[in-house]
């Protein structure tokens, strides 16, 4: 640290301590957006801590807490006993509050820098940002139902119009509703089931009805991760473009100017932390109105070291869950499922299959599975069949649907079959 006197406002923070010794109400009102450590001044932290903790703005009986300060007090209510700019003085108080919170964190990284070689240069820059991210100052202030009720009719509204994020398969999202802003949605499965194909092809859907996607490819390079969106929505094959098959990557050439437009955002970097997913997805969200996140796939996010890998995958979950409430987004996590699966006969996956996984049962809003017989039994009837698998679901139904699995193409397409109306709920 330098020797220079950091960011304070003492006038300001004497008049705000002012007003809650004179009105008790104005304190019932403002005090709550206001933390202790806004202030610089200790003697003024310590009286509004009291306040916080007792509700007390009495003058008389604060000073009979705080004798030495009663003289401080006295003086603050004869010079400074206005409430009237009190909101542009809480303002600024926090403004000043945040620049030395700012000052710190940039010193701290600074000395990390120089000596901690074992965390990333770029990590420590992700971490700096999450701590300094504003959001962390606001105050969650509490409503009333009738605050609350009007954006809640609209949202329902926008459900009843058919709008918000789904899956495109309407035999699915009939039984699970669209994604909700803030959900925390996980897709999970054995390998080679089909999850990244249905993650990009609900991101692609999210797309084309006008939701911007950013999507973070853990275990793909954005070139190859392209591909594979491009290809299947121009119902190509991307396997025989691999083989050199020229008049399938000459068909798709002359079709993927659509495509091409679709607002669907590829960040592929190496080592990403849940810091680096919500900086990215700050700036998505406020630059291009990013509605839905993607991540493909959780179980190679980089989290802190030193502890069992259960603990880790309990952060990254509720890492993810908080950037998903904190910008108002559904998340759309993949997860590999564990070969415990395996082990039941058939290895349909169950609700129990992530309980080895920390948090994730807990933390996830939906949980989606993938099941497709065929990848177990070579004789089975049900070739390109999948079964979509609903096993949590907080805001509506619980079910599954067989769908057909185009495995060329690498999309899902609803199973036009009959049923009784009723979703199966015997898994």
């Amino acid at each position: 640290m330098n020797d220079r006197i950091p960011p304070q406002c003492l006038d300001i923070e004497r008049a705000i301590i002012a007003s809650f010794l004179v009105q008790h109400d104005t304190f019932l009102k403002y005090g709550a957006q206001i933390k202790t450590d806004d202030f610089y001044s200790t003697d003024h932290a310590a009286i509004f801590a009291y306040m916080l903790e007792t509700t007390i703005t009495d003058m008389v009986l604060i000073s009979d807490k705080f004798p030495g300060r009663a003289v401080l007090m006295a003086d603050m209510v004869g010079t400074c006993s206005t409430s009237e700019n009190l909101e542009y003085y809480i303002r600024e108080l926090k403004d000043r509050a945040y620049r030395r919170q700012q000052i710190t964190a940039m010193f701290r990284a600074q000395e990390q820098l120089y000596t901690d070689f074992d965390t990333s240069a770029l990590a420590i820059a992700e971490n700096t940002v999450v701590e300094l991210n504003p959001c962390e100052q606001q105050v969650n202030k509490p409503q009333s139902l009738s605050e609350i009720m009007p954006a809640m009719f609209e949202q329902l509204g926008s459900i009843a119009k058919g709008e918000g994020v789904k899956t495109g398969l309407t035999d699915i999202d009939d039984i699970m509703g669209p994604f909700f802003p803030g959900e925390f949605v996980l897709l999970a499965g054995r390998p080679s089931m089909g999850k990244t194909s249905l993650g990009n092809q609900i991101a692609r859907k999210a797309a084309k009805d006008g939701y911007p996607t950013l999507v973070f490819s853990l275990e793909t390079l954005k070139n190859v991760m392209c591909a594979r969106i491009v290809f299947s929505e121009t119902e190509k094959s991307f396997g025989l473009a691999l083989k050199g098959n020229m008049r399938e990557i000459s068909g798709m050439t002359a079709l993927c100017g659509p495509a091409s437009e679709l607002p669907i955002y590829l960040d592929d970097s190496p080592d990403i932390t849940i810091g680096h997913i919500q900086s990215v997805t700050e700036n998505y969200v406020k630059r291009y109105g990013a509605k839905l996140i993607m991540v493909d796939h959780l179980g190679l996010i980089k989290a802190k070291g030193g502890r069992s890998r259960n603990e880790e995958v309990s952060e990254i979950s509720s890492g993810l869950k908080r950037i998903g409430l904190r910008y108002e987004v559904p998340v759309l996590a993949l997860n590999q499922l564990s070969r415990a699966v395996e082990l039941r006969n058939p290895p349909i996956p169950i609700l129990s299959d992530l309980r080895d996984s920390g948090s994730l049962e807990q933390d996830a809003d939906k949980v989606i599975f993938i099941y497709r017989e065929e990848y177990y039994n070579r004789k089975s009837d049900k070739k390109g069949i999948a079964e979509i698998i609903v096993a949590k679901n907080k805001n509506n139904g619980v079910g599954y649907r067989e769908v057909v699995f185009d495995a060329a193409t690498m999309n899902f397409r609803n199973l036009r079959k009959e049923y009784d109306g009723q979703a199966r709920t015997d898994f």
